[in-house]
């Protein structure tokens, strides 16, 4: 039997770049068994970051190339039992699949789950709300980035434990933008797009591009994977402005942040990146699961009214609205720290001490997380 106390779940570029200076914390404080399912299985999206960030390799890599929780909570029910595994509370971050295969796996065992990023609400009813709120009904211990999720969770009438201790991005995007690799040239747009809804839908990933192709800048496209993919299948062409690159590593993801006129995006994290290091961001959403940001007055939600994102883009160059862009700090410091404390002192959340009670109704749900 091989004794652990926090099993981590984890799966997604993300929650790979939001983890990385948190390991670190949690191999000092407990005995951890890390466990990556491969929802993002391109070489390009996650063994790059491993290598270039100095993250601690997963102790067991999956390499599930879907995205269907049933199969994640089957490859890591095998994992637990061939590695022999006696593991007290289980951990995960974010609204990924893997994050719902990760609370699955808790209940399954009867142990408290562990949520970081909790709370956090778009208000879409798209599938990231849906898991966010799934797993947050499932939690033993909610942690919050900002008081506003704690609100959305309070709200609820989430049963769990709920702390406010900051988004982990901060400690990340303080710890490597001195690392980050600029481009030669910062006259471009940086565009990131990957969200179901957007890349999803050929009408509207067609009208995307085209409008996008219409701005009176060079765009540097950085493509995810399943976007790729569609731009293929649906036979969309790209505008000659946008050039297409594939997924890059973080210090190159930085840079480019770094050094654009502006960030067009429809990525979670990269809204709270953009606001830490005061670069202009318009959000291809209609709601954003920060609001923190739009409050820093560091995003702009443009969602499909691509009138208003190309007036924003014309005045980029005036002082005034550039001014504007300082960097902002919505979640304060030592983050990581904050939550190792919580790992250690939360009252109902005793690592020597697991009382949890079961789930009976998880299986009934657990076909709507596809």
């Amino acid at each position: 039997m091989v004794d652990v106390d926090i099993l981590v779940v984890f799966g997604v570029r993300p929650e790979i770049i939001k983890m990385s200076r948190l390991f670190p914390l949690l191999d000092k404080n407990f005995k951890i068994y890390t466990i990556y399912t491969g929802q993002h299985f391109d070489n390009n999206m996650k063994n790059n970051l491993f290598s270039q960030m100095d993250i601690r390799w997963p102790n067991n890599q999956l390499d599930i190339t879907s995205s269907n929780v049933e199969t994640m909570v089957e490859k890591i029910n095998e994992c637990i039992k061939l590695n022999n595994l006696n593991f007290k509370c289980v951990l995960a971050v974010g609204s990924s699949n893997s994050a719902v295969a990760g609370v699955t796996i808790a209940d399954n065992f009867h142990k408290p789950f562990v949520h970081i990023g909790a709370g956090v609400r778009s208000f879409d009813y798209g599938i990231e709300d849906r898991n966010n709120k799934f797993i947050d009904k499932l939690s033993t211990v909610c942690i919050a980035p900002t008081e506003i999720a704690k609100r959305n969770l309070e709200n609820e009438g989430v049963k769990a434990s709920v702390y406010v201790t900051g988004a982990l991005i901060y400690e990340v995007v303080d710890y490597y933008k001195p690392q980050a690799i600029l481009p030669d040239d910062g006259d471009f747009v940086l565009l990131t797009m990957h969200k179901q809804s957007n890349v999803d839908d050929k009408l509207k990933l067609s009208r995307i591009m085209r409008e996008v192709g219409k701005i009176a800048f060079n765009v540097i496209y950085p493509i995810h994977p399943r976007a790729a993919d569609n731009l293929k299948n649906f036979g969309i062409n790209v505008p000659v402005n946008i050039s297409i690159i594939d997924p890059v590593p973080y210090f190159e993801m930085l840079g480019f942040m770094k050094k654009c006129k502006a960030v067009v995006t429809d990525s979670s994290t990269m809204q709270c990146e953009c606001a830490l290091l005061g670069i202009p961001c318009f959000t291809l959403r209609d709601s954003t699961d920060h609001p923190e940001t739009i409050i820093a007055g560091q995003n702009f939600l443009v969602g499909q009214n691509f009138n208003l994102l190309d007036g924003y883009l014309r005045i980029l160059e005036e002082d005034g609205f550039k001014a504007r862009f300082c960097g902002f700090n919505m979640y304060g410091k030592d983050v990581g720290q904050k939550i190792v404390d919580v790992l250690n002192n939360d009252r109902d959340l005793k690592l020597f001490d697991i009382k949890i009670k079961h789930r009976t109704y998880l299986c009934l749900i657990l076909n709507k997380f596809e």
